[in-house]
């Protein structure tokens, strides 16, 4: 006779991961948000930032947001190629930072399967980032006609 395993632990679905845990994290943590990965004339359209300060240390810090497609980059919030920064107030807490402000994509020939937007806030000294990785802002998009 052969016999079927029974689990002794009831199997449940894994819930959907969200863009941001609901648990607050113990480290600071950067993460970029927009509203699609891919692009097309008329969809809507905007960047923000989300950063998590568990940390007591508030203060004004360096934050960098970088647009890059293929080898050029564009500065926030100027959106040039020189080098260029904001000082963040840093609250400890949760904080949404809008960086695009939502607009309609607009009607292109181009495309472009891979470009992308990083960011990330400095020490005052401008000599770590903090989060470390965590502290990394990452969103790769692209855009078509």
């Amino acid at each position: 006779m052969t016999r079927t395993p029974t689990p002794s632990v009831p199997l449940t679905p894994t819930p959907t991961p969200t863009l941001w845990p609901s648990e607050t994290p113990v480290e600071f943590a950067l993460r970029l948000q927009m509203a699609a990965t891919y692009y097309r004339p008329g969809d809507r359209c905007w960047l923000r930032a989300r950063v998590n300060n568990p940390l007591p240390v508030t203060g004004r810090r360096p934050f960098f947001v970088v647009l890059q497609i293929q080898t050029s980059y564009w500065f926030w919030p100027a959106w040039d190629t020189a080098l260029d920064y904001a000082l963040l107030d840093l609250p400890a807490g949760a904080a949404d930072i809008p960086i695009i402000a939502a607009f309609d994509w607009p009607l292109t020939d181009a495309a472009l399967d891979r470009a992308a937007f990083w960011a990330a806030v400095l020490s005052e000294d401008f000599q770590t980032v903090l989060g470390d990785e965590d502290g990394l802002g990452y969103w790769e998009f692209g855009f078509g006609p």
